[in-house]
């Protein structure tokens, strides 16, 4: 019903993953992933980021779903370009995030303000910097693979590849001793890249920042109302179809003819095709 983003900034590339959570919440689907080659610095690159942050996801009922939300890591050295592209962009929920390793932190905390006026004072409308907390996010995450079934369970697309496999999975779960204490830590072997993991985490965020899990059942009802309208005719009149009553949709025209409506899943609209998104 909802789908986010989550964006890594490396010296070279831009990395996205978009995923998508049903209702509740506690579903979620894998739904595109890119890489964007080029330097951070450019603006030019930031723009093709941008461009494709707008496309379109078809909705298996036909609908068209836009991106709810987008968080974008500012660790590394492109900081600044992070803050400026949230900034503008605030009004469509793309959040500069930080993430913090440190243990029983909240998925997403409290943000603090970053820009100040030139006398040193903060100003509270501009871009804002919100914690994530990677190791709690990772254990979300981790502890869904396993899920065969219902709720909590991932799903793949089948044009994955190996690496997209094998960098969600480059982590593990370590006991370590120190000062006498076990400690649980998060280890990724430096032979392995996990910029699909670090992205999925942001996403994870930058839904958990909308407030998703802590939605009620009658805001995930309203949510499905939205991207899925009860339509009792495709060829009858906008206008009929609203003024129906639920008990009257219930009782279709026996004369009238059957519609099929083939059902597609989420998937980007990509015009370069480079998406994964094609079959599921």
């Amino acid at each position: 019903l909802i789908a986010s983003c989550g964006v890594d900034v490396q010296d070279n590339r831009l990395e996205a993953v978009i995923w998508a959570f049903g209702k509740d919440g506690q579903e979620s689907w894998a739904i595109d992933y890119q890489v964007f080659f080029g330097d951070p610095a450019s603006p030019k690159l930031w723009d093709e980021l941008d461009e494709w942050l707008q496309l379109e996801l078809d909705h298996k009922s036909g609908s068209s779903v836009n991106l709810s939300a987008v968080a974008i890591d500012t660790g590394g050295h492109h900081t600044q370009m992070v803050y400026d592209f949230c900034r503008l962009r605030k009004h469509r929920h793309v959040i500069a995030i930080k993430g913090q390793s440190t243990r029983n932190r909240p998925v997403v905390g409290r943000p603090t303000n970053q820009d100040i006026t030139f006398k040193g004072k903060t100003i509270k409308g501009g871009v804002q910097l919100w914690p994530v907390g990677s190791d709690t996010a990772k254990s979300v995450w981790y502890g869904r693979f396993g899920i065969d079934e219902g709720a909590g369970r991932v799903h793949f697309s089948n044009e994955l590849d190996d690496e997209f496999y094998m960098q969600i999975t480059a982590e593990k779960l370590v006991t370590r001793y120190h000062k006498g204490h076990p400690r649980t830590e998060w280890v990724r072997p430096t032979h392995k890249r996990n910029e699909v993991l670090d992205c999925s985490v942001y996403a994870l965020a930058a839904a958990y920042h909308l407030g998703m899990n802590k939605w009620s059942q009658k805001d995930w009802q309203r949510l499905e109302d939205l991207v899925q309208p009860i339509t009792k005719d495709l060829f009858a009149d906008p206008v009929e179809n609203i003024e129906k009553t639920p008990k009257e949709i219930e009782k279709p025209n026996e004369n009238a003819a059957k519609v099929t409506q083939i059902q597609r899943p989420i998937r980007p609209r990509n015009k370069q095709g480079g998406g994964f998104a094609a079959r599921w």
